[in-house]
This record gives C-alpha cells, sequence and structure tokens, in this order.
C-alpha cells in the first residue's frame, strides 16, 4: 500500500475513533475519554497537510 493510501486512511480512522470518543465521553460525563477524543480530532489536520505535502513533493507525471 503506498503512503497516500495510508494517510488517507489514517485520516479516516482519526476522524471515526475521534467522534466516537467524544460522543462516549460525554456521555459517561468522563473527561478524559472526551479528551482523547479530542485529540485525535486535532491530529487530524496534521494528516491531511502531510497528505498535501506529500502530493506537492511528487514529479508530476
Amino acid at each position: 500500500m503506498g503512503l497516500q493510501k495510508v494517510l488517507v486512511l489514517l485520516a479516516v480512522l482519526l476522524l471515526v475513533v475521534g467522534g466516537v470518543l467524544r460522543r462516549i465521553g460525554r456521555a459517561r460525563a468522563n473527561r478524559r475519554v472526551t479528551r482523547l477524543g479530542t485529540m485525535a480530532l486535532l491530529a487530524l489536520p496534521v494528516c491531511i497537510i502531510g497528505w498535501f505535502v506529500l502530493l506537492a513533493s511528487q514529479e508530476p507525471g
């Protein structure tokens, strides 16, 4: 699997896991789980930026 596919898969995984953890944390009033979900969602832009940098660094063609 190429690095691009891994980055896209990681971004989707972070989005899903972060959203689920935040929802569970809020429902149970568990601050630690909510914070963990927030950190996963905050890591998402880093993954997306890395994907764009990877695309920009490739030679055309």
